[in-house]
């Protein structure tokens, strides 16, 4: 994301935690965030009104509501940018998403390096420790 072409941002998904974090880390950038549950009534047409949505996922496979919510967000022509905090296969759910990251983890160090990656401040590195069936073999990897 070119934080200077992106200067409104939703931030949404799994975990109230964790999205606090990811918008107080984008915000520390300089970008303008509106938080929302995964729960608000409002949440996509907030979406609309933003210029990209970064949408935290735990687990998808198993939560079939999570999995519309991404797909939903999808339809808000808005670019959608998932942040798995669990594991790497949510993707699967949703593979014509236009950015993903899978942080592993919920600490704040890690989601503090997602939103480096997504302002473009940190090149990913590393190799998928699993296979993604259908789309990414084990080992698939990026280097900075």
């Amino acid at each position: 994301m070119n934080r200077e072409k992106i200067r409104r941002v939703l931030v949404t998904g799994y975990g109230e935690d964790v999205n606090k974090r990811i918008a107080k880390s984008l915000e520390e950038y300089g970008i303008n965030v509106e938080l929302a549950s995964n729960e608000s009534t409002d949440v996509f047409s907030l979406a609309e009104k933003q210029n990209a949505v970064v949408v935290s996922t735990s687990n998808v496979r198993q939560d079939s509501p999570q999995q519309n919510f991404v797909q939903n967000l999808l339809q808000s022509g808005k670019p959608v940018i998932v942040v798995a905090v669990r594991n790497p296969y949510d993707i699967a759910a949703f593979p014509e998403v236009d950015a993903y990251l899978a942080t592993y983890s919920t600490h704040p160090k890690s989601l503090d390096a997602a939103v480096d990656i997504i302002v473009g401040e940190l090149n990913p590195t590393g190799k998928l420790p699993v296979e993604i069936p259908g789309l990414y073999p084990f080992g698939l990897g990026l280097r900075g």
